[in-house]
C-alpha cells in the first residue's frame, strides 16, 4: 500500500470521528435548548439559600475581560444572566449587579459575606467572611448598579454581560444586618438552536469527507486483463 492511500486511509478515519463528536454535541445542544429550559429560555439553577450576619452577601469577582467596566462591549451579545431572590425572613429585599470597584468601595469596611465556591451534592455554601465597623448606606443611595431590583417577594434582575469586572450583591433593602435570601441562577444562550443545527451539518460533510478519503484509500485499482493467447495458426 503506497504512503498516499495510508495517509487517506488515517484522514480519512479521524474525519469519521470529527464527524461523530460534532454529530453528539450538535444532538446535545438541540435536546438541552428543548428539555431543559423554562419557558423564557433561561437554563436554569435550583434555588438555593444564603445567609450573611453582616450587611451584603456578595459573589466572587466576575471577570469578563481588561476593557474599561463602564461603557464596554457587551461580550458578544449571546448571553443573557437572570437572577432571582427571595428573602427567607420576611423583609424587603435587594438584588443589584456593579462594577467590582464600585462595589468595594461602596461597601468598604462594611462586615459581610462574599460566597467564594458551592458545593451541590450535599449543598453547602462557602464564604469568606469581611468583618469591618462601617455602617453602609441603604443600597438605593449608590449610584453604582447597572441593574438592580428590590422589595417584597421574588425579585428578579436580567443582564446582558459585558467586559469587565462585576460583583453581584444582595441586601436588605433598608441596608441593615442579618441577610438571609434564596437565589436561583439562569442562562440563556442566543442563537443555541442555531449553533445545535451547525454542528449537524459540521457533522455532515466530516462524515462524507471521511468516507471518500476510506474509499479512495482502500480502493485497490482495477487490475488489466491478461494480454490475448495468439491463436494457432494450423499448417
Amino acid at each position: 500500500m503506497s504512503a498516499g492511500k495510508i495517509v487517506l486511509i488515517v484522514v480519512g478515519s479521524l474525519g469519521l470521528i470529527l464527524g461523530l463528536a460534532l454529530a453528539a454535541g450538535g444532538g446535545l445542544v438541540l435536546v438541552a435548548q428543548s428539555a431543559f429550559r423554562d419557558a423564557q429560555g433561561f437554563f436554569v439553577s435550583g434555588t438555593h439559600p444564603f445567609a450573611s450576619e453582616g450587611y451584603a452577601i456578595t459573589s466572587q469577582r466576575i471577570d469578563l475581560g481588561v476593557n474599561p467596566e463602564r461603557g464596554a462591549s457587551q461580550v458578544g451579545g449571546v448571553f443573557t444572566l437572570r437572577l432571582r431572590v427571595a428573602s427567607s425572613d420576611g423583609k424587603d429585599i435587594w438584588i443589584g449587579i456593579a462594577p467590582s470597584s464600585d462595589v468595594d468601595s461602596y461597601l468598604g469596611s462594611a462586615e459581610h459575606d462574599e460566597v467564594t465556591d458551592v458545593s451541590l451534592h450535599p449543598y453547602r455554601p462557602t464564604y469568606r467572611h469581611v468583618d469591618g465597623p462601617a455602617i453602609p448606606a441603604p443600597p438605593a443611595r449608590a449610584p453604582i448598579w447597572v441593574a438592580n431590583d428590590f422589595g417584597q417577594g421574588q425579585r428578579t434582575v436580567e443582564w446582558h454581560p459585558r467586559s469587565g469586572r462585576w460583583t453581584v450583591v444582595v441586601m436588605n433593602a433598608d441596608g441593615s444586618r442579618g441577610v438571609a435570601a434564596r437565589m436561583s441562577v439562569g442562562v440563556r444562550v442566543r442563537f443555541l438552536t442555531w449553533i445545535g443545527v451547525g454542528l449537524l451539518i459540521a457533522a455532515l460533510l466530516a462524515f462524507i469527507g471521511g468516507g471518500l478519503m476510506l474509499y479512495f484509500g482502500v480502493r485497490q485499482p482495477r487490475r488489466k486483463g491478461a494480454p490475448p493467447v495468439p491463436e494457432t495458426i494450423a499448417s
